[in-house]
């Protein structure tokens, strides 16, 4: 359940950059933070960190919730068989590269609405078609996830320790 939080922590700092400088309604109308990325050249960048550290944050939040679940017997442990299930897990990777490249371009609201739901539901499905028995691996996924998604966090607040920590946990998972 700890991963969840990370992940979830991961989507907000995500969210907040986002508001911050893509979201700031001034940026039109000269958007400091916005107009200080572009004028170095890392406001593209800085729209590919949110939107990759939503996407990691979210995958996890929602695995992490299907894993416990799993695991306290809330739910089913057997794997959920989705027709076609390996069409929409490459399908959903397609679409969440699409989606961040054109957020890259055009960082509009709802494409990073589009992401975060997109990446939730590709969490529930990774967990939920796993087998129970199967579990500890996936906690060992769903740990090196939230490590990640800290690392990401990290890039987003400047903030060098997270970034090591976060690669280090990504690292051992």
């Amino acid at each position: 359940l700890l991963h969840s939080f990370v992940g979830l922590a991961a989507v907000l700092v995500g969210w907040n950059g986002y508001l911050h400088v893509e979201g700031d309604p001034d940026r039109n109308q000269a958007g400091a933070e916005a107009l200080k990325l572009a004028s170095e050249g890392l406001l593209g960048i800085h729209s590919a960190e949110v939107v990759i550290g939503v996407f990691i944050g979210a995958v996890t939040f929602t695995g992490s919730i299907v894993a416990n679940l799993k695991l306290s017997a809330r739910i089913k442990s057997a794997p959920m068989m989705l027709p076609g299930k390996n069409i929409l897990n490459v399908g959903a990777l397609v679409a969440f590269v699409t989606l961040t490249v054109w957020y890259v371009i055009t960082p509009d609201l709802w494409l990073l609405i589009a992401v975060t739901l997109l990446a939730l539901a590709l969490g529930w499905h990774l967990v939920a078609s796993i087998g129970g028995g199967d579990m500890p691996v996936v906690v060992s996924m769903l740990n090196s996830y939230s490590g990640w998604a800290a690392a990401a966090a990290g890039f987003l607040l400047d903030n060098d320790l997270l970034i090591v920590t976060g690669a280090l946990v990504g690292s051992s998972g």
